[in-house]
């Protein structure tokens, strides 16, 4: 039962109801064992979905038009779960290119956003790094990042925006009066 409701809810090849009854007779007129009914796929259906719960919230208008409205983290979670997809998602503002293709190209979510709206934190060379937490550059300067970047120019190498940290009699200041890109 599991792998015809696989098969008949496949993300990229969805079937109607009608082919799927279709499908199945097909497969019992030529001898298959244990073919459900169309019947006992839609019950089970039901039954996974009253027992697992559906990421779908049906509204209806004032109108009387319908919407259905998918849950993200769900959807978010199902493209995590396939790999070949996972390694394309792009998290972080892409900035200093002329291109805009994708919104995460545009001067609104480079600059514009909120801090708090973006990723909060890099994972690179097996650290995580976080924003709002001091952290010391390679060159022996201090940094405090506000939002993780990739730069356009330097073929999506990561870096970050945020504030310079001078050292003075043994103390850290941080200059919040003006942003830089490290």
């Amino acid at each position: 039962m599991m792998m015809t409701d696989l098969v008949a809810h496949c993300p990229r090849v969805r079937f109607s109801r009608t082919q799927l009854a279709a499908i199945l007779l097909w497969g019992s007129i030529l001898g298959a064992s244990s073919v459900p009914t169309a019947s006992a796929v839609t019950l089970w259906e039901e039954a996974a979905l009253k027992l697992l719960g559906n990421p779908e919230r049906r509204f209806v208008s004032m109108l009387g038009n319908v919407f259905y409205l998918n849950s993200i983290a769900h959807s978010l979670a199902l493209d995590f779960s396939k790999a070949e997809l996972a390694t394309k998602m792009h998290f972080y503002p892409e900035i200093g290119g002329s291109a805009l293709q994708e919104f995460r190209q545009g001067s609104l979510y480079g600059t514009e956003a909120p801090d708090e709206c973006l990723t909060p934190m890099l994972r690179h060379d097996s650290r995580q790094w976080f924003v709002g937490e001091v952290l010391l550059c390679r060159d022996g300067r201090f940094f405090v990042p506000l939002r993780w970047v990739q730069f356009a120019q330097h073929a999506g190498e990561m870096g970050a925006v945020g504030w310079a940290v001078l050292r003075e009699d043994g103390r850290l200041r941080v200059l919040d009066q003006q942003r830089i890109h490290v």
